[in-house]
């Protein structure tokens, strides 16, 4: 069984059977906001230098499901324009207030990606934390395969 194969089929695994969400009194997928702020001081990291080295002295970060901002507003300086996806619009709300208070021209788009990327302009990086996990359909190609072939076997 490939990677891919193994992850699509251990995400369906954590599938909640519907018998379960159909008794549940809300849906369990939100969270509070308070989990995705952006944090004053943001964690340094390869990934962030190297995000910070594409930017140069200015241009546009892409944040797909970005929530409070914290993996764009990282990028701030070096980044002028943050563009914000998420489908939560409680997470846009501080994703724009995180913005506006750094500063830094921001938008935001409503909705889920990839549903919503021909609303959404180019960017010069894209940040994406704690959401790849939902995606079950990843488009092959060497760099998927190299970042799935760490994936532990079940």
């Amino acid at each position: 069984m490939t990677a891919l194969a193994r992850w699509r089929d251990e995400l369906a695994g954590w599938a909640i059977p519907p018998e379960i969400l159909e008794q549940a009194p809300e849906p369990p997928w939100g969270f509070p906001v308070a989990m995705f702020q952006a944090q004053p001081d943001p964690a340094d990291s390869p990934s962030r230098r190297r995000a910070a080295e594409a930017l140069d002295d200015g241009g546009a970060v892409l944040d797909v499901g970005c929530g409070g901002g914290s993996a764009a507003m990282a990028l701030v300086p070096p980044a002028r324009r943050l563009i914000g996806v998420d489908s939560a619009p409680d997470m846009l709300a501080a994703f724009a207030a995180a913005a506006g208070a750094q500063g830094v021209e921001h938008e935001e788009h409503a909705g889920a990606w990839p549903a919503v990327s021909d609303q959404v302009p180019v960017a010069d990086v894209v940040v994406c934390h704690h959401v790849f996990y939902n995606v079950a359909e990843v488009a092959a190609g060497p760099q998927v395969h190299a970042a799935f072939a760490g994936v532990p076997a079940s």
